[in-house]
């Protein structure tokens, strides 16, 4: 069946992260080759004329910014609830992310007044399957959770490092999230700047959260050494050689200066990222002392 793009009600958009590239490439395919899937709708409860859009929000999105009118829609005879839970059994789980699991189990807690059991039953998994979901957005502060919706943080990373620093400092997991977001930043950099914070003191944290990606710079230095051929051990010796070298001309450079006043903010923001990385290396090692 053909909608008008009017009759739509977008319900349940939230449920969704935004997906820039693959949003710039669907339009470039409706443009050139038109609408090949139709989306899925339910009649209104309501509004005889409306109809709730299930599945296709992306192409939606496509369609109005090419200024089309239409939508090609199949219409299912099925609740609202019944309706999301069949299109979530649908759809393979490669392309939903943890935290989408999770809004679509919170929408239908809150809507259709389901319980966990039932949410279990009724979506085939199991009940710590539900569980482990749900925690992860009644713990992502919401500020958080839209940033991630945008697309402008990994889901992944952000259910994997942002959960349990939002368990452990709520505040900081918002400055921190909110700093992130401002550059794209990959799952493995956000592990580095987790491990970072969980190893530094009160002031380095306070570092790491305000300037992460200063952090992230100033450690990235370290990766573009080569690494000579030999064991683990013997790379691990070269590497606190480096930094022992580079340490002891920085100290050289600093006494030499001729100006008395002030450094540059720019030079002491990247001394305090270097601080951080700094405790979280030595934290590491003193693990490695210590062992046995």
């Amino acid at each position: 069946m053909q909608l008008e793009l009017e009759q739509l009600a977008m319900k349940y958009e939230a449920l969704r992260i935004t997906k820039p590239a693959f949003q710039a490439r669907l339009m470039a395919s409706i443009a050139g080759e038109g609408q090949q899937q139709p989306v899925l709708v339910v009649k209104h409860e309501s509004e005889p004329n409306q109809f709730v859009l299930i599945d296709g929000y992306r192409r939606v999105s496509a369609l109005n910014a090419l200024y089309r009118d239409t939508v090609e829609a199949m219409l299912l005879p099925l609740c609202e609830s019944g309706a999301l839970i069949f299109r979530h059994c649908q759809q393979s789980a490669h392309k939903r992310s943890a935290l989408e699991d999770g809004w679509l189990l919170q929408e239908l807690m809150d809507v259709a007044d389901m319980s966990q059991s039932e949410l279990s039953r009724r979506l085939q998994r199991s009940e710590s399957w539900v569980s482990r979901r749900l925690s992860l957005v009644r713990e992502l502060p919401d500020s958080v959770q839209h940033l991630v919706r945008s697309g402008r943080l990994c889901s992944h990373a952000a259910a994997k490092y942002l959960v349990p620093l939002a368990r452990a400092k709520r505040s900081d997991c918002e400055k921190l999230a909110t700093n992130l977001a401002s550059a794209r930043t990959s799952t493995r950099q956000m592990q580095r700047v987790y491990m970072a914070y969980k190893s530094a003191d009160a002031q380095g944290r306070k570092r790491v959260v305000e300037t992460p990606h200063l952090f992230l710079k100033s450690t990235e230095q370290l990766t573009i050494v080569p690494e000579r051929d030999g064991d683990d051990i013997q790379n691990v010796f070269e590497d606190i050689e480096i930094l022992d070298a580079v340490s002891g001309r920085a100290r050289r450079r600093i006494r030499a200066l001729r100006s008395v006043g002030r450094l540059p903010d720019t030079v002491i923001e990247c001394w305090r990222a270097a601080q951080s990385s700094f405790a979280a290396l030595a934290g590491a090692m003193e693990k490695r002392i210590d062992a046995g």
